[in-house]
């Protein structure tokens, strides 16, 4: 059972947004609505009920996945059924056992996996990547106290889209927030109540500013750098402007996640040095980046990444691999489960990007380094080209 779901609260509760930590809940933004067709609430719901109308899901599956919507709308907690807990110890487990490549260097903090739901591929993945990130943040003291109190709850991408709109009203980042501003009005977007008959005039919520919250907008490593910034998260944001290798490659993007897996960062608290994924965004769509693989003269040549766009059954054979190469017949155990819808095998193939295989002509890498601790850090955060830095 992942950690995510031991947290349940009362789905009859409206407890209004008036903080920026993520162990407050935000009730849904409502606006004017004229077209519901890009509500993400919207799009979930008809995914829903084509699949229950189709026999693809069972009425008890269909009520349950209804219920996790509503909490993940109204509550902002996400529901944890794409998540697979622990990828990095399973990957551990499955080196140590001689199971897998161990040139594999990898960040020293554990996390999660957060997969796209079936409707959500096209937009979510910056979403579904800062829950990957939170899930290491959670597991480190000086954070999980800062950022969720005593609640575990993973926060859903409602909740998600909440926390950016608040940072934009608090002065994060305004040029990023124009800009999406634009888009979605360009797009015709307006977030809308599926419960109202369609074209049914809505409250407007002045908090939602930008009408971020619902929608199915795109996010890139800059919003996350004002997301993250908002919450209390100092963070970086590296740039490869242009190809710094043979073939259009980008050799110094390794060279750096490699450096700063083995040096780390420093706790604000306690002399040990950590390092958690990061989000490697290119035009498109974003990954995250759990380590390197080294060749014999320990010179990166590869990264490892995690896909939210992989299906979690496909992830979940992972975590399987490592427990049975634990047990005394792992070599038969294994060879079955190869044979599974997923190989377990493949997906841990397509993890790894060769140098070669980053073809974008720019990249840029979101790193988080520690709390923001004074009003320097503060007012960097607010201005994302106050930490970007270029490294190539």
């Amino acid at each position: 059972m992942s950690t995510w779901r031991v947290a349940r609260r009362d789905e009859n509760q409206e407890t209004d947004y008036g903080s920026m930590h993520l162990n407050e809940t935000p009730s849904l933004y409502a606006v004017t609505s004229t077209s519901p067709r890009l509500s993400a609430q919207v799009l979930a719901t008809e995914w829903l009920n084509r699949n229950f109308e189709t026999n693809r899901m069972s009425l008890v599956e269909y009520r349950t996945r209804l219920q996790e919507l509503r909490r993940a709308v109204r509550l902002g907690i996400d529901s944890a059924s794409t998540c697979t807990d622990g990828i990095i110890s399973s990957l551990r487990q499955l080196m140590l056992h001689g199971w897998l490549n161990n040139r594999w260097r990898l960040v020293s903090v554990d996390c999660d996996h957060f997969a796209s739901e079936a409707w959500e591929e096209s937009f979510v993945c910056c979403y579904r990547n800062a829950q990957c990130i939170l899930s290491s943040l959670f597991r480190l003291p000086d954070f999980r106290k800062r950022l969720f109190g005593a609640l575990s709850a993973m926060p859903s991408v409602w909740k998600l889209q909440a926390l950016l709109e608040s940072a934009w009203t608090l002065g994060f980042d305004p040029v990023g927030a124009s800009q999406l501003a634009s888009a979605l009005r360009s797009s015709g977007f307006r977030a809308t109540d599926p419960s109202q008959p369609y074209g049914a005039a809505q409250s407007t919520d002045e908090r939602n500013l930008v009408g971020l919250v619902d929608s199915t907008a795109w996010l890139g490593a800059s919003d996350l750098v004002s997301l993250f910034g908002s919450i209390g998260v100092r963070c970086s944001l590296l740039e490869c402007r242009a190809p710094s290798g043979p073939n259009d490659s980008h050799p110094r993007l390794l060279e750096h996640v490699h450096s700063y897996i083995v040096t780390g960062r420093s706790s604000s608290t306690s002399l040990e040095t950590f390092s958690v994924a990061m989000v490697l965004q290119h035009e498109g769509h974003s990954r995250v980046v759990i380590g390197v693989e080294v060749d014999e003269d320990e010179q990166p040549v590869a990264l490892i990444v995690l896909d939210p766009n992989v299906p979690v059954d496909a992830m979940r054979q992972i975590a399987k691999a490592a427990e049975y190469a634990r047990q005394p017949n792992a070599s038969a155990n294994l060879s079955r489960l190869a044979y599974s819808t997923y190989n377990w095998m493949d997906i841990l193939g397509s993890l790894r990007v060769d140098v070669n295989d980053l073809k974008h002509p720019q990249y840029q890498l979101l790193q988080i380094n520690g709390l923001i601790e004074n009003e320097v850090d503060l007012q960097d955060a607010m201005t994302p080209e106050n930490v970007t830095i270029a490294i190539s």
